[in-house]
């Protein structure tokens, strides 16, 4: 009689001495350690045959967890299920507290699997007789040291080389690489280019996605002549490098560092019936909280990541919830997007989700984790001590996010993984919290790229009483002091998670101001990561069922956008009673919007940005597919010239809603670009 299978521990890469190692990035994995590369690339392309054994490594098999084919991971064989009629249910964390951690476990388990294989195939090379005499000795030891390593897409190269580059080579589209083994250079498939399925497509998988036996970026083809099938790297280059706008502001590395900094506006003395409801808006694009009621305007990190999806898949397999797990690139990304929950989890250490949120009342009240795994039964709470599965720490036992939490020493298990220092920021170790203000105004300084992250400059010049701060909260620390004629402009957009039938961006552009940003370059865009209506994750389903359908994010109105506003405004601010409210309506009449799908297809625009042609043919777009979008403003904190701050971070608050705009009516849609 056969054994039954027994779990696959999730551990990361221990090795045989239990070291922890850095991720590196992959320009410096290359450049710098070629033999990890090397071992990198080879056992990479091993885990991704189809019949690689243990089954539970084998890509396919990792991939798959993520959406479709929405079956038990081979991993967990014992699991006890909760199945839904007509679904298998999945492990969806996204929109949830859990998000970043449980994307932290599904990082960890692709790294031990390439670990396993690395470690096989350094002792092969150190024992082959073919061996050169200069190679003795490296292998193992690279192998012990090799870790999954991350692609920085928020260095500025990214504006100048879209993918990140080697000698000029494109290190994610060349079809073969030449690296070094024991034996000398040999040519190898490129594992980063496409993952092959071979001749049998997981289960489940339909439409083009159905016909595709292997995965695609940007995918073109005439009609449905699959034949034909290309790629398009140059529109996809132009999402992540965007024009040639002198402007740095309008680069979308920009606007996105610029995201990642206002991540870090938090002053670290909130009270702490707070803190469970900054790391809800910190962490998903669906935040259940009602403590801060939206003004808090921090943004939130899982709509900052959704962005390199829809940049790398275009329309195919990556921009692709369900199946984006099966794009190399998958687990490159988010070993990034473990980088920075790295990051935000450690300056912040207090600010966690705990065992749910805090009303004013002092109530405590769950977070609800619609059923999204195969183990969870819909609408139950979910917290720190929820068991991520399919993700096991132990032969009985599933990792939970207070296991995942931090990275340093510090955290409840160990990881055996780290990432190389930032400055003055340390992922080794938990900081030293005399130290804390200084490493927040590090980050926002290292993320960020506007004028006022340098300078806290204040605006010139009369200005209305919008621009005068009231006192600061008691609670922020006695280092700061308000900051005069000054004030921060946000849009707080909520879309439709399901309106376009999948993943989709929402583009800002200038209306009618070509002396500020020209008519076809955004200033800014907010991305949604969107599930088929049709898919079978219940997570998905559960949540549009109880009305949690919209995603949120925030787009920053930068500087170089509203001082030039306010001075063509026409507006008396010195005089006017009305200024506050002219200028709100004056910068949201300057705005305009476009929708588009991942591949570029134009969906819907707002009038302002059509011509008199288009207002006429086209056709007013459904009220149920209509974003809600708000102008916020706020303002700041800066550390007094006697702080003793190195870094001086700078703080938000007074948030104001100026009120929704972009309604319905601004809408006009073009169905025809819509599949």
């Amino acid at each position: 009689m056969s054994k039954a299978p027994r779990p696959y521990v999730v551990t990361g890469m221990i090795g045989e001495d239990g070291s922890v190692y850095p991720r590196l990035e992959i320009r410096d994995l290359i450049i710098k350690h070629p033999e990890q590369w090397s071992l990198f690339v080879r056992s990479l392309l091993q885990i991704s045959n189809p019949e690689y054994q243990p089954k539970p490594a084998s890509f396919v098999e990792i991939a798959g967890i993520h959406g479709m084919p929405y079956q038990r991971w081979a991993g967990d064989p014992d699991c006890k299920t909760v199945y839904r009629p007509g679904t298998n249910g999945g492990y969806c964390r996204h929109s949830s507290v859990l998000f970043g951690h449980w994307h932290r476990l599904a990082v960890m388990l692709i790294e031990q699997a390439v670990g396993e294989v690395a470690a096989k195939i350094a002792l092969a090379d150190e024992l082959d007789p073919k061996t050169l005499p200069d190679q003795k000795g490296r292998w193992t030891q690279a192998a012990k040291e090799l870790r999954f390593p991350f692609w920085d897409w928020l260095d500025p190269r990214t504006p100048e080389e879209g993918f990140p580059r080697v000698d000029g080579i494109s290190v994610f589209e060349v079809p073969t690489v030449m690296i070094q083994t024991s034996r000398g250079e040999e040519e190898f498939s490129n594992p980063l280019r496409s993952y092959d399925f071979g001749e049998t497509l997981p289960a489940s998988f339909e439409d083009n996605m159905a016909l595709w036996h292997r995965t695609y970026r940007w995918p073109r083809y005439p009609g449905s002549d699959w034949a034909n099938l290309t790629e398009d790297y140059e529109g996809l280059h132009k999402c992540l490098t965007g024009t040639d706008h002198p402007n740095q502001e309008f680069k979308p590395t920009s606007y996105m560092r610029d995201k990642f900094g206002q991540l870090f506006k938090l002053p670290p003395t909130h009270p702490e019936a707070d803190w469970p409801s900054l790391w809800d808006e910190w962490a998903d694009s669906t935040p259940q909280e009602k403590r801060l009621d939206g003004g808090f305007c921090l943004g939130n990190f899982e709509e900052c990541h959704h962005k390199i999806h829809n940049d790398i898949g275009g329309d195919g397999h990556m921009s692709t919830p369900d199946q984006a797990a099966f794009e190399p690139l998958f687990f490159i990304h988010h070993s990034m997007v473990d980088r920075l929950v790295a990051m935000w989890e450690a300056v912040y250490p207090d600010y966690w989700m705990g065992k749910g949120w805090y009303d004013k009342e002092g109530k405590l009240h769950s977070f609800i984790g619609p059923k999204g795994t195969l183990t969870q039964e819909e609408g139950t709470a979910v917290d720190e001590d929820t068991p991520l599965s399919p993700f096991k720490k132990n032969e009985t036992e599933y990792w939970t996010a207070k296991d995942a939490h931090f990275i340093h020493s510090g955290s409840a298990l160990k990881k055996y993984f780290t990432y190389e220092p930032v400055g003055p920021f340390n992922f080794d170790k938990p900081i030293d919290r005399s130290k804390q203000q200084d490493l927040i105004g590090f980050m926002q300084q290292y993320f960020s790229t506007s004028k006022l992250d340098y300078t806290y400059a204040p605006y010139e010049g009369p200005l209305p009483s919008l621009f005068t701060p009231p006192a600061m909260p008691e609670f922020f620390p006695a280092t700061h002091e308000p900051l005069q004629n000054f004030r921060r402009w946000i849009l707080f957009i909520e879309v439709v998670a399901d309106a376009w039938n999948g993943s989709h961006n929402i583009e800002i552009f200038l209306h009618d101001k070509p002396e500020i940003a020209p008519a076809n370059i955004p200033i800014t865009s907010v991305t949604a990561i969107a599930r088929q209506k049709k898919t079978k994750c219940a997570g998905c389903i559960e949540r549009k069922k109880r009305g949690a359908n919209y995603l949120q994010g925030i787009a920053i109105l930068q500087r170089d956008v509203i001082i030039p506003l306010m001075k063509v405004s026409g507006i008396d601010f010195a005089n006017d009673k009305d200024a506050n409210d002219k200028l709100c309506t004056y910068i949201q009449s300057s705005l305009g919007a476009r929708f588009q799908l991942p591949g570029g297809d134009i969906l819907a625009e707002t009038t302002n940005l059509l011509s008199s042609e288009d207002l006429a043919k086209l056709q007013m777009m459904p009220g149920e597919k209509t974003p809600r979008v708000r102008l916020f403003s706020g303002a700041a904190v800066v550390a007094k010239p006697d702080s003793g701050l190195e870094h001086k971070p700078y703080y938000y608050y007074d948030w104001k809603d100026h009120g929704f705009f972009m309604t319905t009516e601004s809408w006009k849609w073009r169905p025809e670009n819509w599949h």
